[in-house]
This record gives C-alpha cells, sequence and structure tokens, in this order.
C-alpha cells in the first residue's frame, strides 16, 4: 500500500512536473513569436541599382524593423556608385544569406509580406505565392515599366492581364501602390485594378542631400559672368523624351526674341546623332551644347548653376503610342528642391503651376513650349524678384511631396498595418 501510493504521489508530481514544464514552454514559445522579427521579401529588377535610391532607402527603414530578404532578377555589376549607406546595406544582406538573384527565389512559405518594386514583378509572383500553405500579403508597386518586355503602363491591349494579380490581392491581402494619379486611373480604367486598393506612392527624393546645396540658387546671378539665360535637360535620347521637339521650340525662340540663351543637353541614347544633325541643321550650334553622360555628382553641379531645367514627355511620336512621363523624373524633382525652375510641357502638370512654381503647357508642341520658354526668359530680365518667389515655391513643393523621410516613413506605416491584419 505504500509502495503504491509512493508511486501514486510520484507519478502526480511527474504529471505535475510535466504540466510546469508544458506551460514554460509554452510562455517561452509564445514569448518568442511575440518578440521574432516578421519576415519581408522585397523582389526587384535590378540590385543594388544607384539610381533607384528611392527603394534601397526603403530596405533600409524596415530592415531595422523586420527581417529583410531582396532577390533581384539581375546584380547591378558596377557598385562604384552606389552611396555608402546602400554598400553598408548590400554588404549586410549578402553575409546573412538574404540576397539572392536570377530564377533562384527565397522561400516565400516564411515570408510575413512580400514587396514586389515593379508591376510585372508582382503579376509574375502571384502563381509562386499561391503555393505557400499560407499566402502572404502582396505589395505591388507601379512606377510605369510594368509590362512583360517593359513596356509603359497602359499599352497592353489585354484587359485580362492584372487578373490574377488582383484576384490575389482580394483573397489574401495586400495593396497596390502606383506612383501618381495618372498610373491610378489607368490601372483602374484599362485593367479593372480597383482603386480602394491603391495607395499612391510618390518615388522619393533624397532631400536632406538637396537642402544642404538649396541655397546656392541664391549665388546663381553672381556666379555668372554674363546675362546668358541657360537652359538644361537631363535625358535618355529616346522618342518620348520629345527632345526633337525641345530643339525645335529653342529654335523659335532664337529666331523669335533676342534673349541670349544657351541650351545644354546631359544624356545619350539612340537619338543622339538625329538630334545633333537638327541641331546641325538648324544653325544651332553656337547655342545648344551636348555634354554627354554624367555622374549624379556632376548632374546636380548643372542643375545648380542653370537657369532653368526643360523637360518635356511625347505620348505619341510618329504616330506611336510611346507611354507617358506622368511621375516627375528625379532630376526635375532635384532641380526643383535647388530653386532650378522646371519648364516642361507634358499632359500631367505633375506638382507645378503655371508661372506659380514653374512654367508649365499640356501641349507637347514646339510653338506651346517656345511660348512658356520665352515667358520663363521675360520673367528673369524683366521680373527677377518674381523668380526668385517661385524658386522657393518649387523648392517648398517639391520638398513637400517627395521628401524621402517621410514617404519611407508611411510606407513603414503600410506594412505595419497589413501585418497587423494577419
Amino acid at each position: 500500500m505504500k509502495l503504491f501510493t509512493s508511486k501514486l504521489l510520484l507519478n502526480h508530481r511527474s504529471v505535475f512536473v510535466f504540466s510546469v514544464l508544458s506551460l514554460l514552454s509554452f510562455g517561452f514559445s509564445c514569448f518568442s513569436m511575440e518578440n521574432r522579427k516578421q519576415e519581408i521579401i522585397v523582389l526587384n529588377n535590378r540590385f543594388p541599382h544607384p539610381f533607384q535610391e528611392f527603394i534601397n532607402g526603403e530596405i533600409r527603414g524596415v530592415k531595422e524593423q523586420y527581417n529583410v530578404t531582396v532577390h533581384a532578377q539581375e546584380e547591378v555589376a558596377d557598385k562604384s556608385k552606389l552611396i555608402p549607406e546602400t554598400k553598408e546595406l548590400y554588404e549586410d544582406l549578402k553575409k546573412n544569406n538574404r540576397l539572392y538573384f536570377g530564377g533562384t527565389y527565397p522561400d516565400f512559405s516564411k515570408a510575413d509580406l512580400v514587396v514586389a518594386e515593379w508591376g510585372n514583378i508582382g503579376n509574375d509572383i502571384v502563381k509562386e505565392l499561391k503555393k505557400c500553405q499560407t499566402p502572404p500579403p502582396l505589395i505591388v508597386r507601379f512606377r510605369g515599366s510594368d509590362g512583360p518586355q517593359g513596356e509603359r503602363i497602359g499599352l497592353s491591349d489585354d484587359p485580362k492581364r492584372y487578373d490574377g494579380l488582383k484576384e490575389y490581392i482580394n483573397t489574401h491581402g495586400g495593396r497596390l501602390m502606383p506612383n501618381c494619379k495618372y498610373f491610378a486611373d489607368l490601372l483602374e480604367q484599362n485593367y479593372s485594378l480597383p482603386q480602394g486598393k491603391m495607395t499612391i506612392h510618390p518615388s522619393a527624393a533624397n532631400t536632406d542631400k538637396y537642402i544642404k546645396l538649396l541655397n546656392l540658387f541664391k549665388e546663381k546671378s553672381n556666379t555668372k559672368k554674363d546675362n546668358v539665360i541657360t537652359f538644361v535637360s537631363v535625358n535618355r535620347f529616346t522618342l518620348k523624351k520629345a527632345m526633337f521637339t525641345i530643339i525645335a521650340a529653342v529654335n523659335q525662340v532664337a529666331e523669335k526674341t533676342n534673349f541670349p540663351i544657351r541650351y545644354n543637353i546631359i544624356g545619350d541614347g539612340q537619338e543622339e546623332e538625329k538630334l545633333k544633325k537638327q541641331v546641325n541643321d538648324l544653325g544651332l550650334n553656337g547655342i545648344v551644347s551636348f555634354l554627354g553622360s554624367m555622374s549624379h555628382d556632376d548632374v546636380l553641379q548643372q542643375l545648380l548653376t542653370n537657369d532653368f531645367l526643360l523637360a518635356a514627355s511625347d505620348s505619341h511620336s510618329d504616330g506611336k503610342y510611346v507611354g507617358v512621363d506622368s511621375h516627375p523624373p528625379n532630376n526635375v524633382k532635384e532641380g526643383a528642391i535647388m530653386g532650378t525652375l522646371p519648364i516642361v510641357a507634358y499632359e500631367e502638370p505633375w506638382f507645378m503651376e503655371h508661372e506659380v512654381n514653374g512654367f508649365h503647357t499640356p501641349q507637347v508642341k514646339a510653338d506651346d513650349l517656345a511660348k512658356i520658354i520665352i515667358a520663363a526668359c521675360e520673367t528673369k530680365t524683366n521680373n527677377p524678384e518674381k523668380l526668385d518667389k517661385m524658386r522657393i515655391a518649387a523648392s517648398k513643393k517639391a520638398i513637400d511631396m517627395f521628401d524621402g523621410k517621410n514617404l519611407h516613413k508611411s510606407f513603414a506605416i503600410l506594412i505595419g498595418q497589413l501585418l497587423d491584419k494577419k
């Protein structure tokens, strides 16, 4: 009897100890789950790209709070132009085996959230994500070149292109993030993607860097040795960038006015020889200079030392639809922040109000562009005080809209909201 009682007591004690250990184990497990860093996988076309600092900055921002893995279709070979922070990001991801390239995908089943930096990537990855036992929510960024062959949004005549993506977002959660209202409207009109699932999120600019240069525009009139009114363009030489139209407009200004003007062109591309021939045929060699491709820092210096930045985007060249830039290129944002007033011919006004913080025409035609170039020359010559006020207004508006810190913060908040819903 004593032996039986002892065994019973022992069994009770064993059960008690086992129960305590089980509770402790469960408690530690819950504590571990609550304190586990959630996993985010970012998909991009190329990494680490020196001209995608808005993407690199967002990765750095969320990496402080989450475990981030990056998969890119292609590794950028030349890393000499990377800023130190992005070099550090690349090395850290590589060291911790959180960097993948090519056809080898990371394990999506471990992801709490997936971010596709381009629409075509998000569309292509849906089939892989649906294989997961619990498919993660998906954020898809749209910046324009999102078709299977990198064509612009709106070029596809297949209205069902994004049906799989739409179904996935509706079923498993996530967000569509076009970088402007124009693309949001196209996605809704052409592909029936619901704007209720969209958040417009512009590409950010590193305003800290440009704010340091902000006061330099006040010294422009003091650094120039003559009264020449200078214009600069920073472009790839493609039909969409409407460089032929800009040069034709500059020619009209030279023919119709006596303003001393100079036009500096930065960039290269497939239309370069044709553009140089146009300049030569029009007799503009004394006015127009081709400066070639430049580093980012050299481009910034040109923005600071020129009075105006000329930009245009032609959605129809030679009768063929080639897409539009409905979101301002980085050099327009950077120039505006530093006080180099934009003169633009675009269907969309972006952040500009004509003769308030820039000069704008929705007509991508030489006649219309020439008129606003002449208006800019007249303002600089006859009303420099107004020009200074416009520069300040352009800088303030661009900083308010494109400040990297604020946009990265809003992106991190959206990620947190999606993860909280899981």
